[in-house]
């Protein structure tokens, strides 16, 4: 239900914020907690719901914080709380970078003692006139996702507001939020913080906050698995409330609105949980450009996050995986093959930035993303606002905008032609991509035309394996169809379009045929064995005539073959050759887009003859005692002529002979 909203007649003068919307701690804080390393890649196996399905084992009841006596004080002052913090920081200084510092339990105690969860008021914001005070206020629950079920080492505690109407039923637009850098979940739904919560609220939507591991992650996938809790959080909600799942929204702010925009760049496989569209503060979306910008305590964190500084090759991937763009800081060019930014060309995008942020980087990090997707073709609404008060904080965004923009939107699952940077092997809407080598990135764009029924793979680098399932709007792989890719790959690429229900007559590669290719059950595999551009085109000839006879012979003897056409007294010409090979019939008629497949080199045997009163004749052809045959292989094929449309009328199948030697 969508509920009239009583909008203030300067919205962002209402939103003053309180200190608490300031980006605190920021890259700079001496409180800054320090983060635990995670082993191995980030993309651990974990126990996903697909869709509708359950996380194995959620129970909400099972799934609560532990009591306060194992948290501390639960309203401790913050500056104590902030000052314990740090004296466990400085006390760890001393260890390795990349050394667990705190265990577990009493990291896990240091955050619910650092951010105390608040119970949700709207009153204030009602009397900013924000939304309408008819609506009863949201409830909080605070769940805690274990680590058994995140998948990760790390536990997942979340601040869910269930909407005022829940009782009533039906499914739900769902909110995602993701913090800025040192803020927690608790924090988002602060009276006069943002406005978003109360306002998801009365539009009836669910909304869930979150860590994403630790609030100082930065939305990592390497080495700390953040997204891979994230994606333990929106399960948790599908398997917990009737989420709607085309529209599933991510709002963030700051490090959250970078780490929306990577966390959506890199889950778009159809089969599970997409990002329909986003709304984005102030986003953090290069974080290199972070680190080479802010201060050591900053850079001190990223050691520990991502292994060292991006300066240095072993840990540069663990950086770029986790943005959405990077780009060149002398011409401020979005570096493609390294920026999972071009992946969210499908993906709506509500955006807001300060050109007099107090964070200095962010204003041109937030000019090149909105233009860059504006180039693309992306539906963005960017706006670049200034005099804000604060300038770096979530109320710089207008709640109402914002979601007016989110709830037309759902998401697109299969759109006609995508361009992707992957991190990873993984599926992108209906690419499903092989990495040659884990680690790097890997590119591909993807264009199809139904017109032309043509598929146009560009930019492939670094796929060792692809697999590739056209949607049926943009492109019909049941006709001739043509399949271009460009590959800087060195090595065979496999190539797997599926969906192709009928068996190809025959596959071209130019003008030659392909060899190599298979069909099994509806899937087509073709080689791609060359750099550069290859031209594959798949075809499904309607070879009407049959002509039928022994697959070997041995010489010495007469090749004894059936032939069926569509005509009595029909001529025809018999063909024989020693090559396969591809005659287009459009040399003698310009109208006809059919091939004879008998190589004329050497130049093949053509003999003509003639149907009797039946559409069915006989040729025998003496293979002569010649040694120098055995092995070699005949190629058989005759048509007839004239025909109705076309010089040609009837094109038989190509029957292959192996010539074995005599008894």
């Amino acid at each position: 239900m969508a509920c009239p909203v009583a909008h203030a007649s300067d919205w962002s003068a209402a939103f003053q914020a309180p200190d608490a919307n300031a980006d605190a701690p920021h890259p700079d804080s001496p409180a800054a907690e320090t983060p635990e390393r995670e082993p191995g890649s980030g993309d651990e196996p974990r126990s996903r719901a697909v869709l509708a399905g359950c996380l194995h084992g959620c129970n909400r009841d099972t799934l609560s914080p532990p009591p306060d006596s194992a948290l501390g004080t639960p309203r401790m002052n913050l500056a104590i709380r902030r000052l314990a913090v740090a004296a466990v920081l400085c006390c760890c200084a001393g260890s390795a970078l990349g050394q667990q510092s705190i265990i577990d339990a009493d990291r896990y105690a240091l955050e619910y003692a650092r951010r105390n969860p608040q119970a949700q008021n709207n009153g204030s914001m009602r009397q900013r006139g924000i939304i309408a005070s008819s609506v009863p206020a949201g409830t909080i629950v605070n769940v805690t996702i274990p680590k058994a079920q995140t998948g990760t080492n790390y536990n997942e505690p979340i601040v869910i507001q269930e909407p005022w109407d829940l009782n009533a039923g039906g499914i739900r637009p769902l909110m995602v939020v993701w913090n800025g850098y040192g803020n927690s979940p608790s924090s988002f739904y602060t009276p006069g913080v943002s406005g978003l919560d109360e306002e998801a609220n009365c539009r009836s939507w669910l909304t869930v906050a979150m860590f994403a591991v630790d609030d100082q992650a930065m939305g990592c996938v390497s080495p700390i698995p953040a997204q891979t809790n994230v994606e333990a959080v929106i399960d948790y909600m599908i398997a917990h409330y009737s989420v709607d799942l085309d529209r599933i929204y991510m709002v963030g702010w700051s490090m959250g609105a970078g780490a929306s925009a990577s966390y959506a760049a890199r889950h778009l496989d159809p089969n599970e949980p997409m990002i329909a569209a986003l709304a984005l503060d102030a986003g953090t979306f290069d974080l290199i450009n972070a680190y080479n910008s802010e201060s050591g305590a900053f850079k001190n964190i990223a050691h520990l996050i991502f292994g060292g500084p991006p300066s240095n090759p072993s840990f540069t991937f663990n950086y770029a995986r986790s943005e959405s763009q990077w780009y060149d800081f002398g011409t401020n060019a979005i570096l493609e093959a390294s920026s999972q930014l071009r992946n969210l060309r499908h993906v709506p995008i509500h955006h807001v930035y300060s050109t007099d942020d107090t964070v200095l980087y962010l204003p041109t990090q937030n000019s090149l993303f909105t233009n860059f997707l504006t180039a693309k073709g992306a539906t963005i609404a960017s706006t670049a606002v200034s005099g804000q008060v604060p300038p770096h904080s979530w109320n710089i965004m207008d709640p109402v905008a914002a979601l007016d923009f989110l709830q037309t939107k759902t998401v697109n699952r299969s759109p006609a032609s995508f361009e992707i940077t992957a991190d990873r092997s993984a599926r992108y809407y209906w690419a499903d991509v092989t990495q040659r080598t884990a680690n790097q990135f890997s590119t591909l764009a993807v264009t199809t035309n139904a017109v032309a029924n043509t598929l146009t793979l560009t930019g492939v680098a670094n796929v060792g394996a692809l697999t590739l399932a056209p949607p049926v709007a943009s492109m019909n792989v049941g006709a001739h169809f043509t399949v271009a890719l460009t590959t800087t790959d060195v090595g065979a690429t496999s190539l797997v379009i599926e969906g192709v229900q009928t068996q190809p007559t025959y596959v071209l590669n130019g003008t030659s045929l392909l060899t190599g290719w298979t069909w099994v059950a509806g899937d087509l595999t073709l080689p791609v064995t060359a750099t550069g551009t290859t031209s594959l085109e798949v075809r499904f000839d309607d070879f009407d005539g049959v002509m039928s006879g022994p697959s070997t012979l041995a010489i010495n003897n007469n090749l004894h073959l059936t032939l069926t056409g569509t005509t009595p007294n029909q001529p025809y010409f018999f063909m024989l050759g020693t090559s396969e090979g591809v005659l287009p019939l459009s040399l003698i008629d310009p109208s006809d887009d059919r091939n004879i497949l008998v190589g004329f080199n050497p130049f093949p045997i053509m003999l003509p003859a003639a149907f009797g009163g039946a559409p069915t004749a006989s040729f025998d052809l003496f293979i002569p005692n010649n040694a120098a045959l055995v092995g070699s292989r005949l190629y058989c094929q005759f048509v007839t002529y004239p025909g109705s449309s076309h010089v040609i009328d009837v094109i038989s199948n190509r029957l292959d002979v192996d010539l074995t030697a005599g008894p």
